[in-house]
């Protein structure tokens, strides 16, 4: 509604209501101006009858956003992601069936965990449509209404669950995560025989960089390959004069000692095993006493290192050996052979 002043008479404009210009008396000018003002507010709705103004709103403004993350998957030169994800089928199609397998999807209500929701992609009841075009899963639920689509990117390596409510009802944008449902880590297969896992991490970033248990929107699930390995075998002694040393001289401070070493692209640095550590070689009983034979100590003929760590920090596999350790090799400065 403008009025503007020109001299004698004034003009009324309705124009962005009613497209109306009326150029009257002064009388007139007023009925028309409180007319307008009634038919203005009266086309305001009401509320319902019963209704009260503390009620919930008629109408809730909802928006929507897609949620994203990366994955990487550190399995050295083993081929392990190759040949699950991409030479047994299509590869978006088996990374979106990982997600939706081993994977919550929540709703962040406190950063305790205990009250955050669940959030629908998919359960045990629902249907999977891959769409390899678009690399898109469609997921539908028992009366085969559309719960959500989830589209992954191989190139990029780039998972988007799409369709996600952006703002809650106190007007704060929502938060959301992905979680192992059991767990740190994910079976490479079903085969029991392959004990070999991914181990998962969130790699977060701001306020939540510390948090490796939760993936949030626009961080990166890690996906590392491990496993562990037995290192066994026998021992078997050849040279007498070492042995004669070994009977005379030795004492419990030789041992057969484990190293590593990681083949990570020109690398070929070796590494000591600090959770197989070493085994003394000569045999001890219960107590931890030796064992004596004719008054000479006696050696063990075979070893074991259990649980040593399968691959290195990058799933490179490590390559595990053994030497012996004499009293006269030992020094502080002993370097690995």
């Amino acid at each position: 509604m403008k009025f503007t002043n020109n001299l004698a008479a004034y003009t009324v404009c309705i124009d962005d209501m009613w497209g109306i210009v009326m150029k009257t008396t002064k009388l007139d000018r007023l009925i028309s101006f409180l007319l307008a003002v009634m038919m203005l507010f009266s086309s305001v709705p009401s509320l319902p009858a019963g209704a009260d103004e503390d009620d919930e709103p008629l109408f809730t403004y909802i928006s929507h956003k897609d949620y994203t993350c990366r994955l990487t998957w550190l399995d050295g030169n083993t081929n392990t992601y190759t040949d699950k994800f991409i030479d047994n089928g299509n590869e978006a199609e088996n990374v979106i069936n990982y997600i939706l397998d081993n994977f919550d999807f929540k709703e962040e209500i406190d950063k305790s965990g205990e009250n955050d929701e669940f959030v629908d992609i998919g359960g045990a009841d629902s249907a999977r449509v891959f769409d390899p075009d678009s690399n898109t899963t469609t997921i539908y639920d028992i009366e085969g209404n559309v719960i959500r689509t989830i589209t992954y990117d191989p190139s990029s390596k780039k998972l988007s669950i799409n369709g996600v409510e952006d703002i809650g009802e106190n007007g704060a944008a929502k938060v959301y995560y992905l979680k192992l449902k059991n767990g740190t880590s994910v079976n490479v297969d079903f085969d029991p025989a392959n004990t070999d896992k991914w181990k998962v991490t969130g790699i977060n970033s701001g306020l939540n960089a510390a948090v490796e248990d939760k993936i949030y929107d626009g961080s990166t699930i890690k996906n590392l390959l491990t496993g562990e390995v037995k290192i066994d075998g026998s021992i078997k002694w050849l040279d007498a004069a070492i042995e004669d040393e070994r009977n005379d001289t030795r004492n419990t401070d030789g041992d057969l000692v484990l190293w590593r070493y990681s083949k990570t692209g020109a690398s070929d640095e070796k590494e000591y095993v600090a959770q197989a550590d070493s085994m003394p070689l000569i045999k001890t009983d219960e107590n931890g006493d030796p064992v004596l034979e004719d008054g000479h100590l006696t050696f063990k003929t075979t070893y074991t290192f259990e649980k040593c760590d399968k691959y290195d920090e990058n799933g490179y596999p490590y390559e595990y050996y053994v030497r012996e350790h004499l009293p006269s090799q030992i020094s502080e400065n002993y370097e690995p052979p």
